[in-house]
């Protein structure tokens, strides 16, 4: 074999050598062996970052029983009849205060009904008071909390927010707010190993005061130049609505639509006109509220006086105490009040 011929058969080999290691190779991530080390050819996961949680108020039962006693009698006497309970000065009509937020028992304003956002996305609360016109019997309602030139048995209902107030009135109100979503850095992702899932929610230790909140309470007033005599036994009948929905593609967050309804019990008799050397009528007792929830969203327990209801789903206020309100008599809300 002459030279010529050797280099001819080894550049041959070399060749196919060549060609062997430039050959490509195909491994599929299903045919690659898991271990515990990261694998370029494997997704990590996708996590559902759209969540829904608002924190709703949950005992809500005599919130917003009342009271009524248009000629003062309950303040004249010292509320002896209630056994030393405390009531606001100057009122005619009283709500049992149970947060703590006032000095007295029974002031003209309920306690504060507080919805919170804790969601991914703004949420609007569409809130709905109005009285029953057949448990009225006669009593007037009116918008006018001063009862200017009225000399009817008339009633002033209104919504506050602790600034501004709405009147009730004999059509009742409605109200729309939106509560924005919770702020940037609240939520993190966290792997469970539980599950073997990761998991995006609300990262621990997060402070309760951060997140965006509706309060409103409700106020109230009877007019003392009204005759209420043949009206002793009137229980005016409060029902408040309300209903929270997501604000970002509402129309694909069907299911995380929260609703509820309460019709509030009725208050206890007007003490009747006391008479020479008697007393007002014995106060009766409140009847049992009867209120609905209709939610899709699982519920969770978020302290005595709330729960919180938290729905997933894909792509889609504070403290107001007992005074006065400035006058404002016809102002809306914050948002719009139809």
């Amino acid at each position: 074999m002459t030279i010529r011929q050797k280099s001819k058969r080894y550049m041959a080999l070399i060749m196919a050598m060549a060609l062997t290691w430039s050959l490509p190779v195909c491994v599929s991530a299903a045919d690659s062996t898991r271990n515990d080390e990261p694998n370029i050819s494997e997704l990590t996961a996708n996590v559902e970052t759209d969540v829904c949680q608002v924190v709703m108020p949950a005992n809500t039962e005599g919130i917003f029983d009342f009271i009524l006693d248009p000629q003062g009698l309950i303040n004249e006497t010292d509320g002896a009849m209630y056994k030393g309970k405390k009531f606001e000065k100057d009122c005619t009509v009283f709500f049992r205060r149970r947060d703590g937020k006032v000095k007295e028992d029974y002031s003209r304003k309920s306690d504060s009904v507080t919805i919170t956002n804790k969601s991914t996305m703004p949420v609007e609360v569409s809130l709905e008071v109005k009285v029953d016109p057949a448990s009225l019997a006669g009593i007037e309602m009116t918008e006018d909390r001063k009862f200017k030139k009225d000399k009817s048995a008339s009633l002033y209902l209104a919504v506050t927010d602790g600034e501004k107030e709405v009147p009730v009135g004999k059509d009742g109100v409605m109200i729309h707010k939106t509560i924005e979503a919770a702020p940037d850095g609240a939520y993190g992702y966290e792997y469970n190993s539980d599950t073997e899932k990761y998991e995006y929610g609300l990262k621990e230790n997060i402070e309760e005061n951060i997140f965006d909140n509706y309060s409103f309470q409700l106020i109230g007033a009877a007019n003392e130049k009204g005759d209420w005599s043949a009206l002793t036994k009137a229980v005016p009948e409060i029902v408040v609505t309300w209903k929270v929905t997501p604000k970002e593609n509402a129309e694909l967050r069907k299911d995380a639509v929260l609703k509820e309804d309460i019709a509030a019990d009725e208050p206890d008799e007007i003490p009747e006109q006391q008479e020479e050397g008697k007393n007002p009528a014995e106060d009766e007792k409140p009847a049992d509220k009867e209120a609905e929830i209709e939610q899709a969203a699982p519920v969770g327990d978020e302290g005595e006086n709330e729960q919180e209801q938290e729905q997933e789903a894909p792509d889609n206020g504070g403290a107001i105490d007992g005074e006065v309100p400035a006058d404002n008599e016809n102002e809306d809300l914050n948002d719009i009040a139809e």
